[in-house]
């Protein structure tokens, strides 16, 4: 083989390489979930022109649903930026889905689904640097969906109530010492929300939650407050909460305890 044969062959490799749909990193525009990557290659824009400047992730097991996420570039630009769960065939938005919207280039954290394998349950997670920031499930019944709620507020809610009312001046001391760390962050704590007992396990109901809570994620202070609590998600999307814990989950997995 002549030198130029072989400089030809290396470059015709690394074109290749550089397209493969199963790399870590999303291509932009197309159906993008990390089990079901290479099943389309159906883009938000072939849907029309309303989902020109989004891409979609979260395909279900048979590639019926969808959901749709901003692409960061346009996040400014769209009026109304959301995540919409849509049949993915045709564009057609069945609900959307409430709390902090997720996009394809944030700089802490990601979005992403899980559906279970009858597509009857989707949970759908957008992620901050240190905890989630939305976790919202879907119960869906075929063209229609059933009922969607964000479990991230009133899990918050539920599991600052019982801190106050267990230890108050532990709560006022963090809450005093984190003032001013933005919306991200209920009360000034770090409050991760997350489903079942193994992340990305298929979902059904009645549906495991589980809250941890930290006063310092960094693990910068003396002082810091942690606490848990677990609750159920029922069929109706009604959540019943159970016995409140002080100090860190055993076991606990996630940004901060790791």
């Amino acid at each position: 083989m002549t030198s130029k044969s072989l400089i030809f062959a290396v470059l015709v490799l690394s074109a290749c390489h550089s397209t493969r749909t199963d790399d870590r990193s999303p291509i932009v525009g197309q159906v993008v979930n990390s089990s079901t990557a290479n099943r389309s290659s159906t883009t938000a824009a072939q849907l029309g022109p309303d989902l020109a400047h989004y891409e979609l992730r979260a395909l279900s097991p048979s590639g019926r649903y969808a959901v749709t996420v901003p692409k960061g570039e346009f996040v400014d630009q769209i009026a109304d930026s959301k995540n919409q769960l849509i049949t993915a065939t045709t564009g057609t938005t069945l609900a959307q889905l409430p709390g902090w919207v997720g996009h394809n280039r944030m700089n802490h954290g990601g979005c992403d689904g899980t559906w279970s394998k009858d597509e009857s349950l989707l949970v759908w997670i957008v992620d901050g640097k240190w905890s989630s920031d939305s976790v919202v499930v879907a119960k869906t019944g075929g063209a229609r969906v059933d009922w969607v709620v964000d479990l991230s507020p009133p899990c918050q809610r539920a599991i600052l109530e019982r801190l106050k009312g267990v230890d108050a001046l532990a709560y006022t001391r963090a809450k005093e010492r984190n003032n001013g760390n933005g919306s991200a962050y209920p009360e000034g704590f770090t409050i991760d929300v997350r489903t079942g007992d193994v992340e990305g396990e298929d979902p059904k109901l009645p549906l495991k939650v589980r809250i941890d809570l930290t006063s310092d994620p960094k693990g910068m202070h003396n002082e810091s407050v942690e606490c848990w609590l677990d609750a159920v998600l029922d069929e109706h999307g009604k959540l019943s909460f159970g016995e409140f814990h002080m100090g860190r989950r055993e076991g606990l997995r996630n940004t901060w305890a790791s």
